[in-house]
């Protein structure tokens, strides 16, 4: 279990969990199966970009992987990230924290006496500045019969065996949804 960056190109080989009502940040561990998830709360779980278009995607039957919009936010945003995940890691030597994942509703009780954030302070915000402004999704292509374009504006598509992803770097946060939008329209 760890809050350190993974690749965008890697999200779909993990999954995600957080602290419900602590922090918005997600920890990983490595995806052990799929499942496609349709309940109300897997899909307030998204990020507002990719809610509509998951759940278009879902009603055809395809499975996507976690993804993730993109985020342009302040330092000041990371630094208070930062903060709280350093609580958490304060709970995980004494006690542990809840972790559940939003997909599954799998829950893990993490607790390690020795564990410690990857990174200082200073170090998660420059990263996370960079990070954050990377947006992806994936698709689960396995027997599938997937009618998605191969080339959408404002998107880089990478293929990892089964699984294409849709990679985007934006600015702000209407650049993010402006570009989401003509995701949603291509994929109509």
């Amino acid at each position: 279990m760890t809050p350190n960056f993974i690749p965008h190109t890697k999200f779909h080989r993990a999954s995600w969990y957080n602290e419900p009502g602590q922090c918005d940040w997600y920890w990983y561990a490595p995806r052990k199966s799929w499942k496609l998830d349709r309940s109300d709360s897997f899909y307030n779980s998204l990020d507002a970009p990719l809610h509509d278009i998951v759940k278009l995607l879902h009603k055809r039957g395809i499975y996507t992987t976690p993804s993730c919009a993109g985020h342009v936010q302040d330092s000041i945003f990371y630094e208070n990230i930062w903060d709280t995940l350093n609580q958490q890691s304060k709970r995980i030597r004494s006690g542990g924290i809840q972790l559940v994942d939003p997909e599954t509703k799998h829950s893990i009780q993490y607790n390690d006496p020795t564990y410690k954030l990857p990174w200082n302070k200073r170090k998660f915000v420059r990263i996370a500045l960079q990070h954050g402004t990377i947006g992806c999704l994936g698709v689960y292509t396995k027997n599938q019969n997937i009618q998605l374009p191969d080339r959408i504006p404002g998107f880089i598509t990478k293929q990892d065996g089964l699984f294409t992803i849709y990679l985007t770097k934006s600015d702000s946060q209407s650049e993010i949804a402006e570009k989401w939008n003509r995701f949603k329209q291509m994929i109509l």
